[in-house]
């Protein structure tokens, strides 16, 4: 099959970068280094989560922070090297304060953030494995809401494409997870400002049902004549 200059240039370069990615391997290999998982995306790293149908994952961490009264997320941020969780939380937390304005007075995590104090900063921080007996019922009521993220995490990652990130590099991972967040977010809006939309269509529906309106309006016995109205008030 013949092969044209500018072939011969390409096939040249794509042998070039293969023997400087098998060069990289090897060099890793020798230095103790994790292995790469894709020679595509070199980032990508092989995470176990302990989850019994995904036993092991292929990308990056996510943190998410969001609020516990109407779960907003008010921090995400990607996370490389597959860092211990309990490490991160000082980040997300400043992370928080840099985006809202504002430092969080209580913080519910999962028993992945053990080791963290008590306190750090001006968060207190509460763990799961705490018991019922040892809140009040108000600190329980909060503390019950700490599983509210777990849907949050998984509408992103369906409905928001977190799942799969289809920008390059790392700053490709970190603009995905703040995108999916903002997405979120989003929709969440419209889906507040909608249900006032349809809330006052509804009340102005009830209102023009209640209205008596006069024979001429109607079509009725004392019409005027020459005058016919419709009146129709639907509400989806």
């Amino acid at each position: 099959m013949p092969v044209t200059k500018n072939g011969q240039a390409r096939s040249v370069l794509l042998n070039a970068k293969a023997k400087e990615v098998l060069e990289e391997l090897r060099s890793k290999r020798k230095d103790g280094a994790p292995d790469t998982d894709s020679l595509q995306a070199p980032e990508v790293e092989c995470i176990g989560k302990g989850k019994v149908h995904t036993k092991y994952e292929f990308g990056c961490k996510v943190s998410l922070a969001t609020t516990s009264k109407d779960n907003w997320i008010v921090g995400a941020e990607a996370l490389h090297n597959n860092p211990f969780d309990g490490h991160t939380l000082q980040g997300a937390l400043e992370q928080v304060k840099r985006l809202v304005g504002w430092a969080a007075q209580n913080a519910y995590c999962d028993k992945g953030y053990q080791g963290n104090p008590k306190q750090l900063a001006e968060t207190t921080i509460h763990l799961a494995s705490r018991r019922k007996s040892s809140m009040t019922p108000s600190e329980w009521r909060w503390f019950r809401r700490r599983s509210a993220i777990e849907p949050v995490i998984g509408h992103t990652k369906e409905d928001h494409r977190m799942d799969r990130n289809y920008l390059k590099g790392t700053d490709g991972d970190k603009m995905n997870a703040l995108l999916a967040a903002c997405g979120f977010n989003l929709r969440k809006l419209l889906r507040a400002l909608l249900w006032l939309v349809f809330k006052e269509l509804e009340r102005l529906k009830r209102l023009l049902a209640s209205f008596k309106w006069p024979d001429w309006a109607t079509g009725g016995p004392h019409a005027a004549p020459g005058i016919s109205l419709q009146l129709r008030s639907n509400v989806a």
